[in-house]
């Protein structure tokens, strides 16, 4: 029967789903707020791209090749499944939810210690043979992750975002990504050992030196 619907499926075009595994998750056991799954396909993905600075200039842009393997990054907080399942059966979306929006700073403070766990593993070589990480999240984990050191993204054939502007539209999804080797320069683990200071540091480097680009505001 699957060979049936394959040639069905292969004779108008149409591409089986990814085949999805988890290649690393935090915390390890119980229920992860932070995960990176592999996602394979028979086709290539499109490439991303992204800019090493604040600029869409062809000089600034840097390429997520298209390839047949993404892998692909999720923040969901414990806060965010909890006001998913408070709201799933009223009219009012869970981003809404007055207990996750209180839970701002408090919830990019519980990300710290998976932040550093992904660095140690990256300094570590468990990450050899993942090029680059890739997203798509809502405007509050989307402004964490680039606070994180990911990059805001776009897929080929849009149009640039206006990195000038700020994530802030609540009815939108974001593409965040960066490869493998960009964040471990943006935390610099040559040199450095990954520790929760390492990464308040950079966080707060970020924050104060983003002005109008990354609010305060949108992370809490």
């Amino acid at each position: 029967m699957d060979k049936i619907f394959d040639s069905i499926d292969a004779k108008f075009g149409i591409e089986k789903p990814p085949e999805v595994k988890t290649i690393y998750q935090y915390p390890r056991s119980g229920d992860p707020i932070l995960w990176i799954d592999q996602w394979t396909k028979e086709k290539d993905f499109k490439p991303w791209y992204y800019s090493s600075g604040s600029s869409t200039d062809s000089s600034s842009v840097k390429t997520i090749p298209g390839s047949k393997v993404a892998n692909v990054v999720h923040f969901f907080p414990q806060e965010a499944e909890e006001a998913f399942s408070r709201t799933k059966t009223e009219e009012v979306f869970w981003l809404d939810d007055e207990k996750f929006r209180s839970q701002g700073l408090l919830t990019i403070k519980k990300y710290i210690p998976a932040i550093v766990d992904l660095l140690s593993n990256i300094k570590s070589g468990r990450f050899q043979g993942v090029d680059n990480i890739v997203g798509e999240t809502n405007y509050r984990m989307a402004n964490m992750a680039l606070a994180f050191g990911f990059k805001r993204c776009w897929e080929e054939g849009y149009a640039a975002p206006d990195l000038s502007r700020p994530m802030m539209d609540e009815s939108m999804s974001y593409k965040v990504g960066t490869s493998v080797p960009d964040l471990a320069d943006f935390y610099d683990l040559k040199n450095q050992v990954p520790t929760e200071d390492l990464v308040k540091q950079n966080l707060t480097a970020y924050i104060v030196g983003s002005g109008t680009r990354m609010p305060l505001a949108s992370l809490v």
